[in-house]
């Protein structure tokens, strides 16, 4: 930090306006405009995202942008525990 410093280096961060453009990028994909499946690296079932987050985390097997599908109904029952 101090060697930033010295060097007049200011540094920023934050997140992503993404609501700003939500609606834009999406008109754009929905007209052609932009095809987002060419930064998406892999598709996968949510049963797989336990493994596909290290590689992910790992930067391993060209993991970049990941889409997970989910089941049919988005919900399933489970023993004992009603919905979830």
């Amino acid at each position: 930090m101090a060697e930033l410093f010295d060097k007049a280096i200011s540094v920023g961060m934050g997140q992503c306006p993404v609501k700003r453009y939500n609606e834009y990028l999406r008109d754009l994909i929905i007209t052609g405009h932009a095809r987002p499946g060419k930064i998406v690296s892999h598709h996968i079932r949510i049963d797989q995202a336990p493994e596909a987050y290290k590689k992910f985390d790992q930067r391993t097997d060209g993991y970049t942008k990941v889409l997970i599908q989910f089941p049919e109904g988005g919900r399933r029952e489970t023993s004992g525990q009603g919905r979830i």
